[in-house]
């Protein structure tokens, strides 16, 4: 997941929201932002809209031209309508307003399937209880024939 942000406090916080939950990059400005998509792999985009060298809207708006797949997701502090249409109409697929809600930042990740760390936990924890449960019978089996056996002596 790429994070577009020019203000390093923002970053760290959606940063220490999804710790530990997925890999991120970091673009301080949307020049840099185009060319990671351009050159590496990312599943989505956090948009900062307001950032120096190229905001925002321009980098979702050349990112579209070469890339119209990625779910690029605006997040900014700018919470009029207006300004969610023109980052709706330069490509975004979402908008959330900070400061940051990680409830909301979850949901929405979950909305686009970036965030598939609750299937991942479920299913883990599936395997781990599979093979618990097939340990404790055996230890219970074992235990019961130790018993049964010195019982019958």
């Amino acid at each position: 997941m790429l994070v577009v942000e020019d203000i390093q406090s923002n970053f760290f916080l959606v940063s220490s929201i999804l710790k530990n939950k997925c890999q991120l990059l970091h673009a301080p400005n949307g020049l840099e932002a185009v060319e990671i998509v351009r050159t590496q792999p990312v599943d989505l985009v956090l948009m900062d809209m307001k950032m120096p060298v190229m905001d925002g809207r321009t980098a979702t708006s050349e990112i579209r031209k070469f890339n119209a797949e990625i779910p690029i997701i605006a997040l900014t502090a700018h919470a009029f309508d207006a300004d969610r249409v023109a980052a709706l109409k330069a490509g975004c697929d979402d908008y959330l307003v900070k400061p940051i809600n990680g409830a909301k930042l979850m949901q929405t990740l979950k909305e686009y399937g970036c965030w598939k760390e609750g299937i991942k936990n479920v299913l883990i924890w599936k395997r781990v209880y599979s093979i618990l449960s097939v340990f404790n019978i055996s230890v219970t089996c074992l235990w019961w024939r130790k018993k049964r056996s010195a019982f019958w002596m």
